[in-house]
């Protein structure tokens, strides 16, 4: 059995349009698997109808092998809009992507839309 590293990270960010923005980040500093879990991002809405809120999850894998940073596969994606009023957040959207050895878990709000985000993950180097 391999050693393995688990870490997380977490951010906040607001969103006022639909461009895709990074709400947490995490460097892979070496040759790994890794497993990316209890990925979560929560978004409330501060001008429209207040109180709005979207709430998705993931899990994705990765690896990184001769230094290039690869996510695998997606294997679970759940966008889900909590509000009872009004559904204009239900086309926020969540994703990771790679940028060079970083890991990056990316929230998409909406145009003339403020939106608070937290959100995070946790990463289990093997």
């Amino acid at each position: 059995m391999g050693l393995k590293i688990i870490q997380s990270t977490s951010g906040e960010v607001t969103t006022s349009d639909d461009t895709w923005t990074t709400v947490a980040s995490y460097t892979v500093s070496s040759d790994c698997s890794i497993r990316i879990s209890e990925i979560f991002a929560l978004g409330r809405a501060t001008n429209g109808t207040v109180g709005e809120t979207a709430y998705g999850e993931a899990m994705h894998s990765a690896k990184r092998v001769g230094g290039v940073l690869t996510l695998i596969r997606q294997l679970i994606y759940i966008m889900t809009f909590l509000s009872k009023s009004d559904s204009s957040l239900a086309s926020c959207e969540l994703q990771m992507v790679v940028s060079g050895n970083n890991l990056l878990l990316q929230v998409k709000g909406i145009a003339a839309r403020n939106i608070s985000w937290y959100g995070g993950f946790t990463v289990t180097l093997n």
